[in-house]
This record gives C-alpha cells, structure tokens and sequence, in this order.
C-alpha cells in the first residue's frame, strides 16, 4: 500500500513579526520581498502580519501537521 503526502508549494506567505526575525535570521537569501500587511479596521484581534516572497519556492506540508 502506497502513503500519499499532500504537499503545497508556497513561493509567499503572511508571518507573524516573531516567524519573520526567526527567518531574516535563519534564511536571510531567500527573501526576495516584504511588506506589512495591516490588520483589518473593526477586526476583533490584530490579524496582520508581513508578507514575504521568496526567491526560491519550497513547499510544505497542505495540513500543517509538521
């Protein structure tokens, strides 16, 4: 029997400020763009964030599981 892994391949992604310095940090090369994404007006929690483009596109898991 054959395992099947769904996978996705990401080249941008919104990050909090704290995944976006573990990145600049860890992998600095590959960030091809940033920008901040502001929250919503009248949103009940702060949901923004900074959208990164990547140089090089990988991918990761569809779930998120790990």
């Amino acid at each position: 029997m054959k395992n099947y892994v769904d996978l996705m391949c990401v080249d941008s992604e919104i990050l909090t400020p704290e995944e976006y310095i573990k990145l600049y940090n860890t992998n600095r090369a590959n960030i091809k763009q940033s920008e901040i994404v502001p929250p919503r007006l009248g949103d009940s929690h702060i949901s923004g964030g900074i959208r990164v483009t990547y140089h090089s596109p990988f991918y990761k898991f569809a779930d998120g599981a790990r």
